[in-house]
């Protein structure tokens, strides 16, 4: 027998925070990829110590904050890592625009 678990609605109450959260995982997205860039360029000019220090640094602060909005429940994490997908969707098409 499967328990009854709670369903989380999107009510108009909850979309302000739920906005909040988007907005989070796409600053984080932001952040996360333009540090991915950075990390791509330093492994390219052989400055391997500092490219895995931001490497792991940049997992280190993902993870931390997905756990964080994992504490307020599944729909919050959902709507960051939707803005998490979006962000990585504008800096990829920021970046292939301005490589030849």
């Amino acid at each position: 027998m499967i328990p009854d678990l709670p369903i989380a609605t999107v009510t108009v109450e909850t979309l302000p925070a739920l906005a909040v959260f988007f907005v989070f995982g796409a600053a984080l997205g932001a952040a996360y990829f333009s540090t991915l860039r950075i990390s791509a360029r330093l492994f390219s000019e052989k400055a391997s110590l500092a490219a895995a220090a931001l490497t792991v640094a940049r997992f280190a602060v993902l993870a931390l904050c997905l756990t964080f909005v994992s504490r307020a429940g599944a729909l919050p994490l959902l709507v960051t890592a939707m803005g998490l997908v979006v962000a990585r969707w504008f800096i990829v098409r920021r970046i292939s625009r301005s490589s030849p």
